[in-house]
Order: structure tokens, then C-alpha cells, then sequence
């Protein structure tokens, strides 16, 4: 009879007595391994049945694991907790919009506020915060973004056709800061964490009826075809002023675009045609780098932003199944192996690379000067997208391991320790500072720690910790109709979704 998951069989003849009892304990385990209704099988991790079945000598955990898994858990809770912090201190208080980075002039980023909105709902089932605490604090944002202007106009306005501006001033009611551009993606983001809540908010009061009703009339409100271009690709941004309008920048390339292909096709009222998947697709290039075979988008971020919400492990698309060999998932977990890699062999010798310390991604900087390093003038940068053969000045993001550690948590959970353990500079109120450069300044353990921390680096590492720990935010977006249509429209298939 096969163990019971992290249960192993002792050595036959350990213990000969009560023979008549070990039989009766075989079979109830039998029962409980195989032929029970699938809401008793919690019964298996009862610590009274593990005490009686320790006893009797018929299993016992394995050494190893019962000595790590405790401490690895109450790890991962620690980072989970602490990363969640930044969603509570960094939120407007009245109008529950999240900063864009912990600085105190810092503008409202839509994107780290559909981070938030997911971030709670983990927190919320992880007893961080009460339910309670959670539903007030959606119902909050979600009647601001609600109530705030939208129209054409070049000021005054917080978006325009359900978009929203990439980032909003709060000096200024919360309207266009900067003359940004009206974004798809951060809109896209935004929407994936308001669908999240609209799922979790199940209940019969209400509070989270109006959540329900509230999400479902901000998604439905915006326009995805309107950013759909006659090229067949959807547009990364518009601009109000006369002469600009629409980026001419699109989504045509790997990267975290699905998030936005798979909600503006799924949507019920301002769909993109589902084409435009395979279109997205047909752009993609299959790299080759040290035996691995990948679709590359070097800084991680391209990888994470999706997955946070949808667990693409075993889902096939067109692309997938007759190009690559390999799921969405599975590529994700062949870059970081690349990264990890590149870091060990770390070609352009900055300090510190290695084996436990390594991950490119998005991430602050040291500032944007030349810099004498090793004898020599080297370029740094503050805010700007890493990654490996591409733009590298040795800064390190600690979220583009941490958000990433469901792909590869054999190298990602031992660097994480060692940070926690030997570099206490670049921790903070919030967990990890978002970047450090050991190769800036040679005179500190750390080099040059960052001083914030950003709302889209936290987001993603407490969701994506969680689905590493429980798959939760996956589990919960399995159930989004919005999510279900989308996926199914762009022909993906396998794993969960319905046949």
C-alpha cells in the first residue's frame, strides 16, 4: 500500500505486537487514501490520527522534512506578511488608492492598484487583516475609481473609455499626473486585481454585493477594441493631446501582455476579436541559451504580472502545442534557470553575482551616472528594465526571485534565506528594498541599497508567494467568467479548463 503523501512506511517487523490493531489502522488508511469523498481526505492531516499511526510504528515522517517544512512555511509567511505591509502603509487612506513607491511625493500607480486589491484578498485569507477589514477596504477603492472623471479631456480627467491613466496625481483629485499616457496594461492589471475581488466577494451582504456590481461595471465600461489597432495589435497607450494619440508602440512581442490579450478578448461587452491571440503569437521568437530553449523577455516581470493571476501550468494554446513543446509556465521556469545561470557565470564581473545572489528585472537604481567600477568608467542607471545579455549595471531585485519562486523554489527559497539572514540592509518595513548594487560601492556589504520600495514589485511577490504556498489567487481566478471566456475564446486547452 503506497505512503500517505510526507508519511513513510516503517521497516516490516518494527513492531510485531497488536498485529489485529495494525491491520484495522491499514485499512482505515486505505479507506482514507482511496475511497473516501474528497471532503474527508482533510481527515488524513488530523494530528490525532498522525499520533496514532506514529505509535504503532507503521509511519513517520521523514526526517528531513519534518524538521524543514515548519521553518520554510513560517519563512514564506514572514516575506508573505511583511511584503503585504506596503498595501497598508502606502494607500490613500480615503480613497484607497495605492502609491506607485513607498517615496512620500509619490503618485498613484492603477497598476499597483489592482495589486492591492488581490493583496488583500490574500491577506484577507491568510489572517493578516479580517474579511471584514478586506471587503471595507475594496468597497472603498472600488467606489473611487468609480466616481472619478473620465473623458477626452487633456487635464482634469482620471481616464477616458473605462481606461485609466498609468498614473494619477493626488494633489490634483486623483486626475492624469505627468501627461501620461491612458495605458492598456496598467489598466489591464487594475481590471485582473477588481476581477480577483468580484470573484472572492461572494457573500450575501451588502457590502459585497455592491463589490460584485461595482467590479463588474468597471470592467464591462472599458473599451478594449478601442485600443485594437487596424495592425491587429492592441496599442500600449493613448495620448489626449491633438498630434499624439495612439503609441505607436504595441503589443507584438513576449512579454507580460496575455494579462491584457486575455481579458480584452474575454470581455462581454468590448471584446478585441479572439485573432488577436494569434496574432500575438505569431510574434513570439524561441531563444537558445546553455542547453535551454525559451521564449525570451529578459527582466522577469514579463513572466510574473500573468501568473500572478493565471496558473498557465499545462495550458496549451495553438502556440504551444505546435511551436514551442511547452506551456507558458514551464518557459517561465527555463528563463529563471537562464538568469540563475547567467549570474553564476556573471560575464561581466560584478560583485557579488552568483549562486545565491542574482534576479533581473524592472527595478530602482543607483542613479543615472558613469561610475568607476573595477578600474574602469561603466554606465549605471536608476529606474530601467534588466536583465540578462541586455541592459545589466549589477543591481539586484529582490522581487525577481521572490515573485518568482513558484517556477524554480530550489534556488530561489535558499537565496531568499541568505538575504534574510546575512544581508539586513536591504530589509525593511515592507520586506525587501526593491533593488540593491553591491558593485555601486564597494565599500558596503550590500553596495547601494534602495531606500522605497514600489507597488508593483510587492504585489507580485505576495501573490505569487501564495501560489507557491497554496495556489490560491490561481484557484480563485479559475472561477472568473472573464478569465474562462478569454482563455477559451484564444483556443487554450488542458490542465483545468473545461473541456
Amino acid at each position: 500500500m503506497p505512503a500517505l503523501p510526507g508519511l513513510s512506511v516503517a521497516p516490516p517487523g518494527a513492531r510485531a505486537s497488536c498485529p489485529l490493531l495494525r491491520v484495522v489502522i491499514l485499512v482505515i488508511i486505505g479507506k482514507l487514501s482511496g475511497d473516501l469523498p474528497l471532503f474527508l481526505k482533510p481527515c488524513l492531516s488530523h494530528p490525532l490520527l498522525i499520533l496514532l499511526i506514529s505509535f504503532f510504528g507503521l509511519f513517520k515522517p521523514p526526517a528531513s522534512q519534518a524538521a524543514d517544512a515548519p521553518s520554510t512555511d513560517a519563512f514564506l509567511d514572514e516575506l508573505e506578511k511583511a511584503h503585504f505591509q506596503y498595501f497598508l502603509k502606502h494607500s490613500d487612506q480615503k480613497s484607497g488608492l495605492t502609491m506607485d513607491s513607498s517615496r512620500p511625493d509619490s503618485a498613484c500607480s492603477i497598476a499597483a492598484v489592482g495589486f492591492s486589491l488581490s493583496a488583500h484578498i490574500v491577506a484577507a485569507q491568510r489572517s493578516y487583516i479580517s474579511r471584514a477589514d478586506a471587503r471595507d477596504y475594496v468597497l472603498k477603492t472600488l467606489r473611487t475609481l468609480w466616481s472619478l472623471p473620465q473623458s477626452d479631456a487633456t487635464g482634469g480627467v482620471s481616464g477616458y473609455r473605462g481606461f485609466f491613466y498609468h498614473f494619477l496625481d493626488g494633489n490634483k483629485g486623483w486626475t492624469r499626473a505627468w501627461n501620461c499616457e491612458l495605458s492598456s496594461i496598467d489598466t489591464a492589471l487594475l481590471m485582473a486585481g477588481v476581477l480577483s475581488c468580484k470573484t472572492y466577494f461572494d457573500a450575501l451582504d451588502s457590502g459585497e454585493h455592491e463589490i460584485r456590481d461595482l467590479a463588474q461595471k468597471l470592467f464591462d465600461r472599458v473599451e478594449w477594441d478601442f485600443m485594437y489597432r487596424p495592425s491587429g495589435f492592441i496599442s500600449m497607450g493613448w495620448n489626449p493631446e491633438k498630434n499624439k494619440g495612439f503609441l505607436k508602440a504595441e503589443w507584438n512581442m513576449y512579454c507580460e501582455g496575455p494579462i491584457l490579450l486575455i481579458e480584452a478578448i474575454g470581455s462581454a461587452t468590448h471584446p478585441v476579436p479572439a485573432k488577436a491571440w494569434l496574432n500575438y503569437t505569431g510574434k513570439f521568437k524561441l531563444v537558445d541559451y546553455d542547453g535551454q530553449r525559451f521564449l525570451n523577455f529578459t527582466p522577469t516581470y514579463g513572466y510574473q504580472y500573468p501568473q500572478c493571476w493565471i496558473d498557465f501550468r499545462e495550458l496549451k494554446d495553438s502556440y504551444t502545442a505546435k511551436k514551442s513543446g511547452f506551456d507558458y509556465f514551464e518557459n517561465a521556469k527555463r528563463t529563471l534557470l537562464a538568469q540563475h545561470k547567467y549570474a553564476v557565470t556573471n560575464p561581466m564581473g560584478w560583485r557579488d553575482y552568483g549562486a545565491d545572489c542574482w534576479g533581473l528585472t524592472a527595478c530602482d537604481g543607483p542613479g543615472f551616472e558613469k561610475h568607476i567600477f573595477k578600474a574602469k568608467k561603466v554606465e549605471f542607471r536608476g529606474y530601467s528594465s534588466r536583465g540578462p545579455h541586455d541592459f545589466d549595471d549589477g543591481t539586484i531585485a529582490p522581487t525577481a526571485i521572490a515573485a518568482s519562486l513558484p517556477y524554480a523554489p530550489d534556488l530561489v527559497l535558499p537565496t531568499l534565506r541568505k538575504w534574510r539572514e546575512s544581508r539586513p540592509e536591504i530589509w525593511g518595513d515592507c520586506g525587501f528594498r526593491d533593488a540593491f548594487n553591491p558593485s555601486f560601492d564597494e565599500r558596503k556589504a550590500s553596495g547601494w541599497v534602495d531606500s522605497s520600495f514600489l507597488g508593483i514589485d510587492q504585489g507580485p511577490i505576495v501573490l505569487m508567494i501564495e501560489n507557491h504556498r497554496s495556489a490560491y489567487m490561481w484557484n480563485l481566478m479559475k472561477k472568473n467568467d472573464v478569465i474562462l471566456r478569454g482563455l477559451s475564446r484564444a483556443e487554450f486547452k488542458g490542465a483545468w479548463l473545461p473541456d
